[in-house]
């Protein structure tokens, strides 16, 4: 799951790097590494959770939840970069994504 981030990381870095002022072209292409990133973070934890009647099963459908907001406001952000209130609700999405994993270790 954590590998999927390192190379978006990488990638967005390599993107930043070959274009210093980055196009539209560069910066759609970094959320869509990022995309790419939440759709299988998604998938991991569909497939991961079957029992969704325990009380850990609820905790990974609203993380699905969470992760679901986060891959479509990263597609949003193809489109439209500048959205305040794509911004806000990625950044709302970040954080509970934060105390998920906090509260769960």
């Amino acid at each position: 799951m954590s590998m999927s981030f390192i190379v978006y990381a990488v990638f967005a870095i390599v993107f930043d790097r070959a274009r210093p002022r980055a196009d539209a072209t560069a910066k759609g292409l970094t959320f869509l590494a990022l995309a790419a990133a939440f759709a299988q973070q998604l998938f991991l934890f569909h497939l991961h959770s079957v029992d969704n009647k325990s009380m850990e099963g609820q905790y990974h459908l609203l993380f699905q939840f969470v992760i679901f907001v986060s891959l479509i406001t990263t597609l949003t952000g193809i489109a439209m970069p500048k959205s305040f209130i794509k911004n806000i609700t990625k950044w709302l999405g970040v954080l509970a994504r934060r105390l998920y994993i906090g509260l769960s270790h």
